[in-house]
């Protein structure tokens, strides 16, 4: 829950004080906090009763795009649209795809995305929404310290965008909500900073292993650290381990494993990036 003060009824034991996770359900309130964030962009879309260019163009992607209705029966004045997407929105969309039709817009090449992206976190932290938007995915992470490590590390790796796309697709596979691959969540994980690895130490081929012992010659990585991501490639990359879908043994990855190899080469990430840019 928030940090943000006790009401009344909280306080005098009315109401209760922590609410649910909201892992597998999205209450009324959470869905219309969700759908209050757009009220900048649908107010974009109209200029008086008129649909702008913004309007016309979202109309249109939406209605092709998502809710795959027919185009021809959208209507030329935007808020007969903005209506019916609400209609859709509250009363035809399962949780499941509530959470699709906000994956779907924060895609999109809107005005202020960031801002439309923060704010959307901003509702899923004070419903306690068990999702988070990282990167623009509804992933499933419910510490806030995991969400913030995982898109600092995406941050950090804009100059590397191979390495990037490895992670983004790590907690694409993480979070997808009806059928996840933890297995490909952690080759990915592993495959970013593999990556970025090979650029830091000028080796397009080199493995893992190979190029953390350049890291670590350099003074770059501590042996001790050094030794623990070797150690754990050497779980997690284990041939027919990941290609098979396997985890620790005969075990397949869960959900746990996953999260464990995201966040920690996310951390990973954020650590050598940082003393990279000193070095």
């Amino acid at each position: 829950m928030t940090d943000r003060k006790l009401t009344f009824s909280q306080r005098y034991g009315f109401a209760p004080i922590e609410v649910p996770v909201q892992l597998d359900y999205m209450s009324d309130e959470l869905r219309t906090g969700l759908w209050n964030v757009l009220k900048p962009i649908w107010d974009a879309c109209e200029r008086g009763t008129t649909a702008t260019d913004l309007g016309t163009w979202l109309s249109e992607t939406l209605a092709d795009g998502f809710f795959r209705w027919n185009i021809d029966e959208l209507s030329h004045y935007f808020y007969e649209n903005r209506r019916m997407f609400r209609e859709a929105f509250f009363q035809r969309l399962s949780w499941v795809h509530a959470y699709d039709f906000i994956e779907f817009l924060a895609g999109l090449d809107l005005p202020r995305r960031d801002e439309l992206l923060a704010n959307w976190n901003k509702a899923l932290e004070r419903d306690n929404s068990g999702y988070r938007l990282v990167d623009g995915i509804v992933t499933r992470i419910t510490d806030e310290h995991e969400v913030a490590s995982v898109e600092s590390a995406l941050h950090a790796l804009e100059p590397f965008p191979n390495a990037r796309e490895h992670l983004a697709n790590a907690a694409r596979f993480l979070g997808d909500r009806t059928s996840p691959d933890y297995g490909k969540s952690i080759a990915e994980s592993l495959h970013a900073i593999e990556a970025l690895c090979q650029v830091l130490t000028d080796n397009p081929k080199a493995e893992l292993g190979a190029a953390l012992k350049v890291l670590e010659e350099r003074g770059t990585l501590h042996g001790a650290l050094k030794a623990a991501f070797s150690a754990l490639y050497g779980y997690a990359s284990d041939a027919p381990g990941i290609r098979h879908g396997k985890g620790f043994g005969d075990e397949r990855p869960d959900q746990a494993d996953a999260r464990f190899m995201l966040i920690t080469c996310s951390a990973f990430v954020n650590y050598v990036v940082a003393k990279q840019a000193v070095a």
